[in-house]
């Protein structure tokens, strides 16, 4: 749990699912919405993971009232291909 800020003795809730590897793959944290505590105010988080246990993809999702209002999806960068500019620059000094 997750001591309240707001001078009231509010308690906002967090909770946080593992994988068999111990990895977060959902979380769940309540907000202040107005002021008050509600239970349909909160965020959740979804983690997939690749074969190294890195991110692959994160997608948050903000919710007010159990209404979805923000929706944010993060993707692992693909790797560059090192050109010889890149490797170029790499190699000076600054």
């Amino acid at each position: 749990m997750l001591n309240g800020t707001t001078g009231t003795s509010d308690m906002l809730l967090s909770v946080n699912y593992y994988n068999d590897e111990g990895l977060v793959v959902k979380s769940f944290s309540q907000h202040y919405k107005g002021g008050t505590v509600a239970v349909g105010n909160f965020d959740e988080i979804s983690n997939t993971y690749d074969f190294s246990q890195a991110i692959e993809i994160c997608i948050r999702s903000h919710k007010v009232s159990d209404v979805e209002k923000v929706r944010i999806t993060c993707h692992k960068p693909l790797p560059r291909p090192v050109t010889s500019m890149m490797q170029q620059e790499a190699n000076c000094v600054r």
